[in-house]
């Protein structure tokens, strides 16, 4: 999560009305990413802010 002053910049919203929607919803912006692995990646689980 970023706080930038003027909003929020996370993988389950961007802006502060879709992410307070999706923690009030209980959407996680954590996925999983089996290509870590491929790339000998000690963890495979991460979080990418969409539509930035």
């Amino acid at each position: 999560v970023v706080v930038t002053g003027i909003g929020v910049v996370a993988p389950n919203g961007c802006g502060l009305k879709s992410y307070a929607e999706a923690l009030r919803g209980g959407v996680s912006g954590i996925r999983n990413f089996p290509r870590l692995a491929d790339l000998k990646f000690g963890c495979t689980v991460g979080g990418i802010p969409q539509g930035v």
